[in-house]
């Protein structure tokens, strides 16, 4: 904190005194970037009207960004740490429940929470770190926030204009 302090060119303590940790400003950070990310999407893309392309657009995005050189160390630390993953869950469930909206899904708030807030993050979370190690060798970085978004929303496949929307989402053109 001492460090960020002398960089940002104020006392440790008015550091401190607005940030706890090194984690409190990691998660400030990415909310800050995934509240913006969000407001420049919906201006592109009506979350009510075609919720699934505000969807996939959100994790297409975030993982192009951050997974660009400037950023992938931080990313991968997010991850690794849960911060990434703490973000998001401030965000709230507002485009799982858009989804669900406007294709006259009824489901349970938990599992609603469960799959906008939990599941894509902890599939991200384990591809990218394991894809570090030199796992996952067949699927390509390009390809996880394809993965990530089919597999949160994977159990509505067999919902006939649902299915049909969000398959023909999570495959881009070869």
């Amino acid at each position: 904190m001492r460090k960020i302090a002398q960089e940002a060119e104020v006392s440790p303590g008015l550091a401190t005194y607005f940030f706890k940790s090194k984690r409190h400003i990691a998660v400030r950070v990415l909310q800050t970037y995934l509240s913006d990310l969000r407001s420049r999407v919906s201006a592109a893309v009506n979350i009510v009207q075609q919720p699934l392309v505000h969807s996939a657009a959100m994790v297409r995005i975030c993982d192009v960004f951050f997974m660009s050189p400037d950023y992938r160390a931080f990313f991968l630390d997010c991850l690794r740490y849960d911060i990434y993953m703490e973000s998001l869950q401030r965000m709230g469930t507002r485009s799982y429940e858009s989804i669900m909206n406007k294709y006259h899904i009824s489901e349970n708030p938990d599992l609603i929470l469960l799959s906008d807030n939990y599941i894509p993050p902890s599939i991200e979370r384990v591809l990218l770190l394991e894809k570090e190690k030199g796992n996952f060798q067949g699927i390509s970085y390009d390809d996880v926030p394809d993965i990530v978004f089919s597999a949160s929303l994977g159990r509505f496949h067999d919902r006939a204009d649902f299915g049909k929307e969000s398959r023909a989402l999570s495959r881009r053109p070869g």
